[in-house]
């Protein structure tokens, strides 16, 4: 469940929210499921994923996001695709211009490779959001 809660003038709490879908872990069991097979890119995104967004460690986040990417340099490009759309989005909220050039021009390299793969379309959204 993603959701915030807003509190009016009155004192009164408003929960807004929407459930989310949940994909089997990779990494760690989970409602007594052992953890899915999968690759080191597939493992690196849930780690980075996980940290970023729900740990508040961008820094480390970041730092598994670029070994992955330097390690698996022709691996998956739907998942590297996604890897840089999330390290983007570190670049932007926590480093700056810099980094995140770097990871547009990445990027944008592989667009065409992955315009067509459904798994990356709100990463594509994502991407270009960021850039804007």
């Amino acid at each position: 469940m993603r959701q915030f809660v807003i509190v009016d003038p009155s004192g009164n709490y408003i929960r807004i929210g929407e459930k989310i879908e949940k994909e089997r872990s990779v990494l760690f069991e989970e409602d007594g499921q052992k953890p899915g097979k999968s690759t080191p890119l597939r493992k690196a995104y849930e780690l980075a994923n996980r940290l970023a967004n729900g740990k508040d460690d961008p820094e480390t986040a970041a730092s598994v996001i670029d070994e992955a990417l330097a390690s698996n340099t022709n691996a998956e490009p739907e998942i590297r695709f996604k890897l840089i759309v999330l390290r983007l989005d570190i670049a932007n909220r926590f480093e700056g211009v810099e980094k995140m050039k770097i990871m547009e021009k990445e990027g944008r390299a592989l667009l065409e490779l992955v315009g067509n793969v459904p798994e990356v379309n709100e990463d594509i959204q994502s991407f270009h959001q960021i850039l804007v």
